[in-house]
C-alpha cells in the first residue's frame, strides 16, 4: 500500500521534474523552475529570476480538479489542482510535493489525505507570469480511507454505491477556493 502511495505521489511530481504542467492531451504550458532552488530558503541566483517576488495569497487562485463527476465500480478518480497567477506581476511559488495537499471528505468526515504516509516530499519554486494557469499531473486515488496509522496496513475501502465525496486542495498555507464533488459507485 505504501508503494502505491509513493508511486502516485511520484507521478504527481513528474511536472516538477520536467518543468511542465499538463493542461490536457494536446495543450502544454511550460513554467520556469527557478535556477538551482530546491530549498525555499535558498537565494535566487539568476538575472532572469532576480526581479520576481514570492506570490502572495491574493495573487493566486487554487482550484481542485477531478477527471470525472462519477466513477463506476473499480474506476479510480484522477485528482489534480490548478494554480493561476491572478496578480499583475510575475512571481514565484513553491509547488513541491511537500506543499501539495489533496483531501477527500464525505460530509464533515475526512476520508483520505494525500500527506498521510507521504515520503520524499520536496520543495520546487516555479515562476508564474500574470494570468498564467497551470495544472498538476493527475494523482489516482485508490478509493481507500487513510490515517497516519495505516501506512503499512491494508486500508479499508471508501463507501461506494453512489456515495458523494468532495475534493479540496491546498499548496502549503494557500487553500483552494472551493471543493469539487464526485460520486463513487
Amino acid at each position: 500500500m505504501v508503494a502505491a502511495i509513493v508511486v502516485s505521489l511520484a507521478a504527481l511530481a513528474v511536472f516538477l521534474i520536467t518543468g511542465r504542467f499538463s493542461l490536457g492531451p494536446t495543450a502544454r504550458n511550460e513554467v520556469t523552475l527557478l535556477d538551482g532552488l530546491v530549498d525555499t530558503s535558498a537565494p535566487r541566483n539568476s538575472a532572469a529570476n532576480a526581479e520576481a517576488t514570492e506570490c502572495g495569497a491574493g495573487d493566486l487562485e487554487l482550484l481542485p480538479v477531478t477527471d470525472k463527476n462519477s466513477y463506476g465500480p473499480g474506476e479510480l478518480p484522477k485528482l489534480s489542482l490548478t494554480l493561476e497567477n491572478t496578480g499583475k506581476a510575475t512571481c514565484y511559488y513553491d509547488v513541491g510535493t511537500s506543499q501539495m495537499i489533496f483531501e477527500i471528505s464525505s460530509g464533515a468526515e475526512m476520508v483520505w489525505l494525500s500527506t498521510h504516509c507521504q515520503t520524499e516530499a520536496d520543495h520546487r519554486l516555479v515562476l508564474l507570469k500574470p494570468g498564467q494557469k497551470v495544472e498538476s499531473a493527475p494523482l489516482e486515488w485508490q478509493r481507500q480511507r487513510s490515517t497516519e496509522d495505516t501506512c503499512n496496513d491494508d486500508r479499508p475501502d471508501a463507501i461506494a454505491g453512489g456515495a458523494a465525496y468532495h475534493l479540496r486542495v491546498g499548496l502549503g498555507e494557500l487553500p483552494g477556493k472551493s471543493s469539487v464533488q464526485f460520486l463513487l459507485y
